[in-house]
């Protein structure tokens, strides 16, 4: 027969900090010390001193409350709804690039050469210019106004259809911004 459980494993079993060894199975002196001590310490937590006193060593419970979970929400429900409803300052698209002018035959391919009666696309890229004015000059120096006015976003914006006359001519468009202006322009050949 193995030797008896300390007292030690004994009071480690009694407080639950420790799983039953086979010894205590077929050894009736150690289970019955074993039932004797927790039958105490039963007895022990029962009484209202030791509740006292067990109330003042172990800190309460944890609570969380509805109220704390709210005073935390509640502001920050209310920032994120008035940075997602905050009114924005319109952004700008702009294209990357500088602006361009091009002449576009009806398949929607850029052309330099173009035959009398024609019929071609002049279109624009404004690259975040808001205003352009384009213009003709022949090779007389001649110039015929086209189109001035305000110009959309984009990389290809069509701005009128026009008809192929004799003559080379070169296709000038001057884009603005505040005080800033850029000029492109596009040579047509027409034999």
């Amino acid at each position: 027969m193995s030797e008896h459980l300390t007292s030690l494993q004994l009071d480690e079993l009694a407080a639950g900090l420790a799983a039953a060894p086979e010894h205590l199975a077929s050894c009736p002196e150690c289970a019955q010390q074993l039932a004797q001590l927790r039958a105490e310490s039963a007895a022990f937590l029962a009484r209202p001193e030791a509740q006292q006193q067990l109330g003042r060593l172990l800190p309460p419970p944890q609570r969380r409350p509805l109220g704390r979970l709210l005073a935390i929400a509640l502001p920050l429900a209310a920032v994120l709804a008035l940075l997602l409803a905050w009114p924005r300052a319109h952004v700008e698209d702009r294209i990357k690039g500088a602006p361009t002018v091009a002449l576009l035959d009806g398949t929607g391919n850029a052309v330099t050469h173009a035959a009398p009666g024609t019929k071609l696309t002049l279109v624009v890229g404004a690259a975040g210019f808001p205003r352009v004015t384009v213009f003709t000059i022949a090779e007389d120096g001649t110039k015929e106004p086209l189109y001035a006015g305000a110009v959309a976003a984009g990389a290809r914006v069509p701005l009128l259809k026009l008809e192929v006359t004799p003559g080379d001519v070169t296709v000038v468009a001057v884009f603005e911004r505040d005080a800033e202006s850029q000029s492109v322009s596009v040579r047509l050949a027409v034999p």
